[in-house]
């Protein structure tokens, strides 16, 4: 099967899996599951071992450690306690709710935090709230979304420096750190804008209404200031090494930080937590673990390897490259790059992947290539809300709330097409000054 085909039929078979489990109310995942054997297998000729390989293991391993820890965290009640003192402390001032949680993702990302660990930081404490407040989800997971876009590509990341990487093995090597620069404070500029833009259109001053008759939330008992002790050393594990590199440059200190896993990170700390009791570990792996939205994530995510191996995403990258006016390249970069980050991993896939062809399409459209590297990784993260991509499914994982997560499964797929209808506005614009 060619690239081209393959391609056509993985798009064909996702929207068909998307559409039979919405009108059947069927797990989507387990749909993907059975397609994927069959065009894998019997379509493009990989053998059945092959095709277990494509299973999203590093995906499934991710999501499940981090709920696990943060299962234990929420049996504790630490996070509802702190959502209590958020609501009190901006009881008299509703407007302000969308952005603390905004900042919240803003220093926690700009410290160079993996966006995985941002997001388990977040997530409970957003739905938690959501739950108390009786509101829809959306706003509060758009303002941290955002948030932690703003500042994922510092460039102390690890997304910065893998993008380096990819760029300084290029054509355009030379400019690498002018185009990362501008990579930067792309971000910070589109995500601040989409946050403000859906902050207006969903009622951000009205978010949490106006309340005098709170009451001061209760102090932590033992149990929840040892959840949160574990939280901040999560957070500091993850963090320290990464600035400690940075600020030193030491070649140990850095080989040490490549090896701290958020995942793995999330096991040590829940099991320490199983073994300080601050739960009930049974009831943390069936009702903490949300299996229904993992089989869904991993379901679909095997099914977007197998096109991936066969080299339909690079069809995407030659045909832009080759084929588009100079006016939509860089609308057109914005919205496959979109899509593309629906389904696979941006940092590691969607970015690389575009950013590969850069130099081919600076020598056919004449194009600025600060505009186009800005162009794709913006573009690529316009998306990361979506169900199927990194944060947006541990978002739906992570939200214990039934009728709240089905809501939100929702409004992930409206706000993705919001943000990727305000990227590709924007991208046209940049076009005819550029």
């Amino acid at each position: 099967m060619s690239p081209v085909t393959l391609l056509i039929v993985c798009i064909v078979c996702v929207a068909a899996c998307v559409f039979i489990g919405n009108k059947l109310n069927i797990n989507i995942g387990l749909l993907a599951l059975p397609v994927t054997y069959i065009v894998s297998v019997f379509l493009m000729g990989n053998s059945v071992k092959d095709t277990v390989a494509f299973w999203p293991t590093s995906t499934m391993f991710t999501v499940v450690s981090l709920c696990l820890f943060f299962g234990y965290v929420n049996e504790t009640g630490a996070a509802n306690k702190i959502a209590s003192i958020l609501l009190y402390k901006t009881r008299n001032y509703p407007a302000l709710l969308p952005f603390t949680i905004m900042l919240i993702a803003v220093v926690l990302t700009s410290t160079g935090a993996n966006p995985f660990a941002v997001a388990a930081i977040c997530c409970p404490l957003v739905f938690n709230i959501c739950e108390r407040t009786g509101k829809n989800a959306i706003l509060g997971f758009a303002m941290f979304t955002c948030g932690t876009n703003m500042m994922c590509y510092v460039p102390w990341s690890a997304g910065y420096a893998v993008q380096v990487g990819v760029i300084t093995n290029g054509e355009l090597a030379e400019g690498v750190g002018t185009y990362m620069t501008g990579v930067f404070l792309g971000y910070l500029v589109f995500f601040f804008i989409c946050g403000l833009l859906m902050y207006i259109l969903l009622k951000g001053p009205t978010y949490m209404t106006s309340r005098n008759d709170l009451t001061p939330p209760e102090p932590f008992d033992k149990k929840q200031r040892t959840a949160l002790v574990l939280v901040v050393i999560m957070v500091a594990v993850i963090i320290l090494p990464t600035a400690a590199a940075t600020i030193t440059g030491n070649k140990a200190i850095k080989a040490f930080s490549r090896q701290i896993d958020v995942g793995f990170v999330a096991t040590v700390l829940a099991a320490v937590s199983a073994v300080m009791k601050l739960g009930d570990t049974k009831n943390v792996i069936v009702k903490q673990v949300p299996w229904t939205t993992i089989i869904m994530i991993c379901g679909v995510g095997m099914l977007i390897n197998v096109a991936a191996a066969g080299g339909a995403i690079e069809v995407v990258g030659d045909w832009i490259g080759t084929s588009i006016p100079k006016l939509l390249v860089l609308p057109m970069l914005f919205l496959v790059g979109g899509i593309l980050s629906m389904f696979v991993s941006t940092n590691n896939v969607a970015i690389p992947t575009l950013f590969a062809i850069v130099p081919a399409i600076v020598t056919a459209s004449g194009l600025n290539p600060l505009i186009i590297y800005i162009t794709i990784a913006v573009g690529c993260s316009s998306t990361g809300c979506f169900p199927f991509s990194g944060s947006g499914s541990f978002a739906l994982a992570v939200c214990q709330n039934e009728k709240l997560s089905a809501q939100l499964f929702k409004d992930q797929m409206k706000m993705a097409a919001f943000q990727l209808t305000i990227g590709i506005i924007l991208s046209f614009v940049c076009a005819a000054i550029f």
